[in-house]
């Protein structure tokens, strides 16, 4: 535990075994204060949460000074550096990663010192490329956080890629497209999923065939038909068509479904809704299942 502050000691002076690094710094970029004067703008990757918890609520943090980062080893101005921390005096240093690998005292943590700084690389870049595209597109801001949510799978997967390769004008106008129709659609329910076992009737919207490997030694396999339904009430509900919905079709050898999208369903199952979203919910065990004309 980092105790009470006492005088600071000489980085050279203390023990190797007394000194821990607790997160890496970097500068991203400046901003200007009330007074008008131009300061660095930092971000970290935490390393041990307890001692960094620590050090911000002390004077120590005054080591992001507004001049920028200097090392206490060399004096350099540093755009990434080491914030180790001494427990005994609750000293704490900035020190640069290349006077950190010459230090014999923090040796020890290279590999953390080279894994904080390709997190913190990527994302600062991830960032960047984050705060770029929302600049160009305040419009579709609402949307990329509806997405976030992961009430649309579809929507979810778009928003997840922006960080790390951005998105193009198609697929952003598409994520807004995909808010603007769920929007729409929560708009006009007139219900929520409702839990217990019920009678279901509601439109196929979307089929897909999935292959289980039952793990026997011949590797015999079964195939299931994962349906997507919607309701009169706009509420969607997903699960399993019963065994005898998937057959097997010897012109094109391979299975396929009984069912469509479009055909209109009716049958009895156990509904369970989502946590997430009250318009949508997943059903098992169906039974009595038909095609209504």
């Amino acid at each position: 535990m980092i105790n009470a502050p006492t005088i600071k000691p000489a980085l050279n002076a203390v023990p190797a075994n007394e000194l821990t690094i607790i997160a890496l710094a970097a500068v991203i970029g400046t901003y200007e204060d009330d007074n008008g004067n131009e300061r660095p703008e930092f971000t970290v990757d935490v390393l041990d949460q307890a001692a960094f918890d620590r050090w911000s609520s002390t004077s120590n943090k005054d080591l992001l000074a507004s001049d920028g980062m200097k090392c206490e080893c060399c004096g350099q101005h540093l755009k990434y550096a080491c914030l180790v921390a001494h427990a005994p005096s609750c000293s704490f240093y900035l020190v640069g990663r290349s006077c950190a690998a010459r230090i014999d005292s923090l040796s020890r943590y290279q590999g953390a010192i080279e894994g904080a700084s390709i997190r913190l690389i990527e994302r600062i870049k991830c960032d960047a490329r984050e705060s770029a595209w929302r600049a160009a597109n305040p419009n579709a801001v609402p949307a990329l956080e509806w997405a976030r949510t992961g009430i649309n799978r579809t929507a979810q997967d778009i928003a997840s890629k922006l960080r790390s390769y951005g998105l193009s004008e198609r697929q952003t106008a598409f994520l807004v497209s995909l808010h603007a129709r769920d929007t729409a659609a929560r708009a006009a329910a007139t219900g929520s999923a409702s839990a217990g076992r019920q009678e279901i009737t509601g439109e196929v919207i979307s089929v897909k065939i999935v292959c289980h490997d039952d793990g026997r030694r011949w590797g015999s396999k079964t195939y299931t038909a994962k349906v997507l339904i919607k309701l009169a009430t706009g509420v969607k509900l997903y699960g399993n068509a019963p065994s005898d919905c998937v057959v097997w079709n010897g012109e094109t050898c391979q299975h396929t479904a009984t069912v469509a999208a479009g055909q209109k369903v009716k049958f009895v199952a156990t509904v369970e809704p989502s946590d997430r979203d009250p318009l949508f919910g997943f059903w098992k065990r169906p039974s009595k299942w038909s095609v209504v004309s």
